[in-house]
């Protein structure tokens, strides 16, 4: 409930006004997000089921419009900060500016004894993480690897090598494998064509 109190706080509790600029408004969101990726890559690393189920299907009241929403999708990188907005504020050229500064962000926060290699491997997890279990909520039971998908992305993009080590540990490993301790998916053949569907999106 850590993150949905910050979602609370830093956006729920604010008056939401009746116009104004999309795109700065949504930075409110900022100070959540942030906390959403510390507490997600924390409890993906410690296999914490509960508070990782917590805060990927946890609904709350959405503060624009009727309804409920996920916080996940509430505080998705490219619904805080517009991509737009981002080009602007980071000039590393690079296609996923947002998850690049959060990552940069998040490791001027480390411990000096934390090894960056090792943290940006379990970045790059968590953000496979959020695109795997957001695709198997939009995927059908039975679908065709030639499927057309939008998944949501990140830097793992740029790292072949970090969707073919998921790959072989799910094959492997099952539901003892980095995906398969998180208790979020009960089908580990579903999982698998999940992450070659993703594997083929990003290589073509």
């Amino acid at each position: 409930m850590l993150i949905a109190g910050t979602a609370n706080f830093s956006f729920l509790k604010i008056d939401t006004p009746k116009s104004g600029f999309s795109h700065i408004l949504n930075l409110r969101k900022y100070p959540a997000m942030m906390a959403y990726y510390v507490v997600g890559i924390g409890v993906l690393c410690s296999n914490n089921k509960s508070v990782l189920e917590e805060i990927t299907t946890h609904t709350i009241i959405h503060p624009t419009h009727d309804g409920k929403t996920t916080i996940f999708n509430l505080l998705r990188p490219s619904r805080v900060i517009h991509h737009s907005l981002a080009a602007n504020l980071f000039t590393n050229n690079r296609k996923f500016p947002i998850n690049d500064y959060i990552f940069q962000s998040l490791i001027q926060l480390l411990p000096s004894d934390i090894i960056i290699p090792s943290f940006e491997e379990v970045f790059d997890q968590f953000e496979i993480f959020l695109s795997i279990y957001n695709l198997n909520l939009q995927l059908p039971p039975d679908f065709d690897l030639d499927i057309q998908i939008a998944p949501i992305l990140g830097c793992f993009a740029y790292k072949e090598n970090e969707m073919k080590k998921l790959i072989d540990d799910t094959e492997l490993n099952g539901l003892s494998s980095c995906l398969g301790r998180t208790g979020l998916f009960s089908d580990m053949e579903r999982l698998v064509k999940i992450l070659k569907l993703l594997d083929n999106f990003l290589v073509n």
